[in-house]
């Protein structure tokens, strides 16, 4: 989930949809702008999107001030500052410097501020921690750090005691500990904790915080300093930016240092303001004039009236009973709708009633926290406002109704209280619908279901026919590891008739969340798992299970309600994650171009994320080696002969008898850990030897192994170097899992072998189909497997541990870089010191 590929597309497919549904990429049509209004699509909008919340971005003398500029400098003033800048920047950064008490240095903008000032002030003994919300043009620029080795660490959202924690571990260890954040979050416009911030820092000498108040500028503060310098002075531990944008009206971003030895160090060495193009004059000009603005009288008066505007819509918002996730004085507003759909739903209503405002998406939010982001300007009137929350007040349950969502449901993305009332009558209306069209049957036991009901829907598709799923309850329940105790839910949907339209089993157990994280990831993560065995481990909800490969869902597409019974599906799944508590929802192995369950799962706030390839052996009956060849490519063909046929002499192949001794049990076990201790492909926790016990005595899975024949042998006691445990269903056979002795891998083939005769077992036993699963894709397709692409489909409640590995990845990422770098200097070193001696 951490692989930056899979990243972009989930971020193409959220943008997209919102393309599709005329929400996004929209164009402002206006000829002249009054602040107020904006017309798109040929409609003529009140505006609540922008975040100019002073509306000084029509005032008549940033205008002047603009074109004044423009007149006597030029459109533009082409040097780097590093050169020469046009007077108009001294007259801006002592304006500044007058607002904020201490030396500023202004930037083109507040990303490429970011950018200049956080690899100077950061130094390779330093670390640095992110806020889990802090803006995306902080944690961009970090990754600049990364690439010199400088320690990441990402903190859960206002973490206070967490933070404290990390920062008495880790000022024993570094020069600087570096605490990243928004003083205003800009999706949800709640405030940082700065008061206890400062205690901290007064605490600790190395800590320092860094702090992006771009959201908070002019509406607040003592000249329009902002929310951090309303809350708390400026502390000589902490380095605060703001932004000349949003309420300011101008352009550019600001630094403020704490003392001048600072500012210089920024101003002489900031790489973007050495090479990036300076702010141009008109906009100096009109940066300047708002200066003024700020310094003057009159804003105290227009801080007020905004105030009154957030006091009013506070009022209106608590009066309707709308779900607001942050209602604390700042001027954006965050109402959640949960679903992308909803939220499209809500921002398609809002504007047909004549009011634009903007929506909250993946990434800027997780998933299901999708919502209705409006601010409030100086432009809008108290009746635009009251006229906005009535209609949001009036579309939102109909949204939601119209998507077959309730107020609950959003209430539980966001951890607010429950409607008990709607709760009830969610449950009657439902019970309603169901008798008149579905039902949905839920059963905890696969033995409470007819075996040949279950296996004519799902008995083909891999390990989980009746009898393999009889076998995972008895061996995933009751262990002593809180990992193997696995809770199984199974699901069918049924028609009027009674007929099954989807049939699905589900399993709620441990998994590390880095379970398809890249194997660099997974490694970073089990040397953590040394001292905290379940570090980054999540409770899920699974469809199938960690045992299990194949397709899981049965649904038959030819039915005309097959759509709503998906939907019932989902349901019940929430209704047991809510129950349990659980985090996360991993609904896996569809096939990669299935683009109906694509676009509904989506459409439901699940995240696509690509798994290994599946491999289908489906090529069987055949009778002799020559038969099978003959079905093979040339390629294949050409591996079997040279790597394959010629070792299977050396071997000698017999299933495991079920009078196994227990030092032979262990034996097994302990090549199953060494296939498992190499394997972070897939990275989940090691399996008890009660299931291989267990394996070897159930007559529906065998247990192939291959051992050095007598001559062969090269240890004080003979035994075998791989094994295979294979379930035995009707017509299928899937080999699940593989053990193997590595000292055997390259000079005896065992890992080809032992896949071979899992194959040529399964043709003697007439099976039809094999399951290969996944990962080792080369060996497989050289024996003829076809590779079959798959995804799964992730719901997440809380982002925060995903988030943490994908910084991992980027850091593995870049010391691969640094091991790759420094092995082409050492050869070239070594290349160099041949030449000399020759």
């Amino acid at each position: 989930m951490a692989k930056h590929n899979q990243i972009v597309d989930t971020i193409d497919e959220c943008i997209t949809n919102g393309v599709k549904n005329n929400i996004l990429h929209l164009s402002a049509q206006d000829d002249y702008s009054d602040g107020r209004t904006i017309r798109i699509n040929g409609n003529r909008l009140v505006n609540f999107a922008s975040y100019s919340y002073l509306g000084l971005e029509t005032d008549a003398r940033l205008k002047a001030a603009g074109i004044d500029a423009f007149q006597k400098y030029g459109s533009q003033f082409g040097s780097s500052r590093a050169y020469v800048s046009v007077r108009l920047y001294e007259e801006l950064e002592n304006l500044f410097a007058r607002i904020f008490g201490a030396p500023v240095l202004i930037a083109p903008s507040t990303t490429l501020a970011h950018m200049a000032a956080i690899p100077v002030l950061v130094r390779d003994e330093d670390v640095v921690i992110l806020d889990q919300h802090v803006h995306a043009s902080i944690q961009t620029t970090v990754k600049m750090l990364r690439s010199r080795g400088i320690p990441v660490e990402l903190l859960r959202h206002n973490s206070l005691e967490k933070l404290e924690d990390r920062i008495k571990e880790l000022r024993q260890k570094y020069r600087k500990v570096w605490y990243m954040l928004d003083g205003v979050y800009s999706m949800y416009g709640d405030f940082a904790p700065l008061k206890d911030l400062y205690q901290l820092m007064n605490k600790y000498q190395q800590f320092n915080c860094y702090v992006d108040d771009a959201h908070g500028m002019s509406w607040t503060g003592s000249n329009g300093s902002g929310y951090v310098m309303s809350q708390i002075p400026l502390h000589p531990q902490m380095i605060l930016l703001t932004s000349l944008n949003k309420a300011f009206a101008g352009s550019g971003g600001a630094i403020i240092f704490p003392d001048k030895e600072q500012f210089r160090k920024v101003r002489t060495c900031g790489g973007t303001l050495i090479f990036s193009t300076p702010i141009q004059p008109p906009m100096l000009g009109v940066d300047c004039a708002s200066a003024l603005i700020h310094l003057s009288s009159e804003l105290p008066l227009m801080q007020e009236k905004l105030q009154k505007r957030i006091q009013f819509t506070q009022a209106l918002l608590e009066k309707y009973k709308l779900p607001v996730v942050s209602n604390n004085g700042s001027p954006i507003f965050y109402i959640g709708t949960g679903l992308p759909r909803v939220g499209y739903n809500m921002v398609n209503r809002t504007m047909k009633e004549g009011y634009y405002m903007s929506i909250g998406l993946f990434p800027a939010v997780a998933m299901k926290s999708t919502g209705l982001r409006f601010c409030l300007n100086l432009h809008q009137s108290l009746e635009d406002i009251e006229n906005m929350i009535a209609v949001i007040a009036y579309h939102y349950p109909l949204a939601l109704s119209e998507e077959g969502r309730t107020r609950n449901d959003v209430q539980l993305a966001f951890k607010l209280p429950l409607f008990e009332e709607e709760r009830t009558q969610k449950n009657v209306q439902l019970d309603v619908q169901l008798k008149d069209a579905l039902t949905i049957e839920y059963v905890q036991s696969v033995r409470t279901i007819e075996a040949q009901q279950w296996n004519s829907m799902l008995g083909s598709n891999g390990s989980f026919d009746w009898n393999g799923l009889c076998f995972l309850e008895n061996t995933f329940r009751n262990n002593p590891e809180k990992e193997n105790n696995w809770d199984f839910h199974y699901v069918i949907v049924r028609d009027s008739e009674k007929k099954p339209i989807l049939a699905t089993f589900l399993t709620t157990a441990w998994c590390k969340d880095d379970i398809f994280s890249p194997a660099s990831v997974s490694e970073e993560m089990e040397k953590e798992r040394q001292k905290n065995p379940y570090h980054l481990c999540s409770r899920v909800l699974m469809m199938g299970s960690l045992l299990t490969e194949g397709n899981h869902l049965y649904i038959d597409r030819s039915h005309c309600n097959w759509r709503e019974a998906l939907r019932l599906l989902l349901e019940k799944i929430a209704s047991i994650q809510i129950q349990a508590n659980l985090t996360q929802v991993n609904l896996r192995d569809f096939e990669a171009d299935d683009i109906e369950i694509r676009d509904i799962l989506l459409g439901e706030g699940f995240v696509k994320v690509d798994l290994p390839d599946a491999h289908v052996f489906s090529n069987l009956g055949w009778a002799t080696i020559d038969e099978y060849m003959s079905r093979i490519s040339i390629k294949s063909r050409k591996h079997v002969k040279k790597y394959i046929s010629p070792y299977e002499e050396y071997y000698d192949v017999e299933l495991v008898s079920t009078e196994i001794s227990e030092e032979e049990v262990q034996h097994l076990y302990s090549l199953y850990l060494n296939v498992k201790d190499k394997g972070f492909e897939l990275n989940t926790f090691s399996l008890p030897v009660k299931a291989f016990k267990k394996m070897i005595l159930d007559p529906n899975w065998e247990v192939l192994q291959i051992t050095l024949k007598e001559q062969l042998n090269d240890r004080p006691k003979r035994r075998p170097i791989a094994v295979m445990f294979s379930f035995m269903g009707k017509d299928t056979y899937s080999p699940v899992i593989v053990g193997l002795d590595y000292f055997y891998l390259f000079a005896y083939k065992n890992y080809r072998q032992i896949l071979f005769q899992a194959i040529k077992r399964a043709s003697i036993l007439d099976k039809k189909t094999i399951f290969l699963g996944f990962t080792a894709s080369i060996e497989k397709q050289r024996l003829g497997a076809e590779n079959i692409p798959k995804v799964a489909y992730v719901q997440m409640t809380d982002g925060f541990n995903m988030q943490v590995l994908e910084m991992t990845h980027v850091q593995e990422r870049s010391k691969e870089r640094e091991r790759i770098y420094s092995q082409h200097v050492q050869n070239k070193q070594a290349l160099q010191n041949t030449k000399i001696k020759d």
